[in-house]
């Protein structure tokens, strides 16, 4: 009776080992269907082959099978969409053609693997878009001047086990930074428009111009320029007032048609 507990122990764990991805997948899914998930994470099942990830994860942007126990990528899906890839603490040696159906990759994470050369990377050649590798932990890191054959062989690389091609680790980019870059440019644009106190010093001083220009003030001014009726002004010997030309004109016709004539 021992003897065949154990046997049974052993069958369900070579039955859970081999069917493990597939099971997780269907956890992680839930009652969605695969083209509506975007990120997947199969992290920690016990298998050594690719089972139940498809094609029809066709909208899947970030994957993670990091210590499953890969030994080869043969029958990984085509994913168009996908762009972050973590593969790390498996046993995979080659066979990285088999992401060439995944043409968006740029992030791709191969730590702990067992990749010894740099020609078992010649096929991420292909890979247009892949921006950034991981090979930390893998035996191909200790070759002399194996970043420099790297960053020669993908010439689109920007960073190589968290270093830039000078050797800097790079400084961490988010979200949050491309949000805070986006806000300062929105600032920016807030600076060149008119702010609200601007527009109130205007505004005031289009009221205070028209304060100052009154017509009906204007008008009395000139009323009091000009000598009413009743008032008698002295006039020089040239016959004009003291007040000047402008009182002249106020006189009658009359009289200086008089003082012509005497």
């Amino acid at each position: 009776m021992r003897y065949y507990i154990i046997i049974c122990e052993n069958i369900e764990r070579l039955l859970f080992w081999r069917h493990g991805m597939e099971a997780k997948i269907k956890d992680e899914i839930g009652d969605n269907s695969p083209s509506e998930i975007a990120e997947l994470t199969l992290d920690n099942v016990r298998t050594s082959a690719i089972a139940g990830l498809t094609d029809e994860f066709s909208n899947l942007v970030k994957l993670s099978m990091v210590n499953v126990g890969l030994t080869s990528l043969e029958k990984f899906p085509k994913l168009g969409k996908l762009e972050q890839l973590e593969l790390g603490d498996n046993k995979l040696s080659e066979g990285l053609d088999h992401l060439h159906g995944c043409p968006l990759i740029n992030t791709l994470s191969l730590v702990g693997n067992r990749i010894s050369s740099v020609d078992q990377l010649k096929p991420l050649a292909k890979l247009e878009k892949l921006r950034n590798v991981d090979l930390f932990g893998c035996p191909v890191t200790n070759q002399l001047e194996y970043r420099d054959q790297v960053f020669q062989l993908l010439p689109n690389l920007h960073l190589l086990d968290g270093m830039d091609r000078e050797g800097k680790e790079a400084q961490e980019s988010s979200d949050e930074d491309d949000e805070e870059d986006y806000d300062d440019d929105d600032k920016d644009d807030e600076d060149d428009e008119p702010g609200l106190s601007y527009l109130q010093k205007e505004l005031g001083d289009s009221d205070e111009s028209e304060q100052d220009y009154d017509p009906d003030g204007e008008a009395a001014d000139e009323e009091e320029d000009e000598p009413s009726d009743d008032e008698d002004p002295e006039d020089d010997e040239h016959g004009q007032s003291s007040s000047g030309i402008k009182k002249r004109r106020l006189m009658p016709p009359q009289e200086e048609d008089e003082s012509s004539s005497d």
